[in-house]
């Protein structure tokens, strides 16, 4: 797909989704992962969301500026190193599950959510462990991987693929009978708007942070 082409379907499904009136006691965020399959999100539009996120990442590239603040605590237990490092595990584990449903895969494990008593706090914990050890640049090196994997699988598999509803390991109630049904374009959606709410809430953490001396 070329770029003019990419940007011509951006635009005309733009026109589409802003013409659709936004269904009442439903957010945005809710309307858009429990749009029908006849309204669901393009390839081009999916692309373009992994490359929104893309941009963001590029905000937190090596340097000095980043250097020095890549210990500080940015919350009561995660430094600013480990956020990252929470937000590169979740875009490596999107591509994993993205690829496994392409290809027709159920998978072998299970990750405790929201209404769980743990939550998905245990499963972040390790792998925000797995990446403790590594440099800032390694981390971003995984982000920009992912990101560039995903976006080249979202091109490649077809559409009906991409909104075919499949059980994922995502388990809201860590009942592993009782697992999340979605698609690929909800998956990669919603990871988007993980990415998003986290690498907005550091660049505003950073902006009142003052420098180490």
């Amino acid at each position: 797909m070329t770029n003019r082409t990419l940007y011509e379907r951006l635009q005309h499904e733009w026109q589409e989704l802003v013409a659709t009136p936004l269904p009442e006691r439903l957010t945005s965020v809710e309307w858009l992962l429990q749009r029908p399959r006849a309204m669901a999100p393009s390839p081009a539009v999916l692309f373009a969301e992994l490359e929104d996120v893309h941009q963001e990442w590029n905000q937190f590239r090596p340097s000095t500026q980043i250097n020095q603040y890549f210990d500080r605590f940015i919350t009561a237990a995660w430094t600013l190193k480990d956020l990252l490092g929470h937000l590169g595990s979740w875009l490596a584990e999107t591509r994993r599950e993205a690829e496994a449903v392409s290809r027709g895969e159920g998978f072998d494990y299970i990750i405790p959510y929201a209404l769980s008593v743990v939550g998905p706090n245990r499963w972040n914990q390790v792998e925000v462990e797995k990446r403790r050890p590594l440099p800032l640049g390694a981390l971003h090196e995984e982000a920009k991987s992912e990101i560039a994997r995903l976006q080249k699988l979202v091109l490649t598999t077809p559409e009906e693929v991409l909104v075919r509803i499949s059980p994922l390991p995502l388990s809201p109630t860590g009942e592993p009978t009782a697992l999340w049904k979605g698609s690929i374009s909800q998956l990669v959606l919603g990871q988007c708007m993980h990415q998003h709410l986290h690498l907005s809430r550091i660049e505003r953490w950073l902006s009142t942070q003052s420098p180490a001396g």
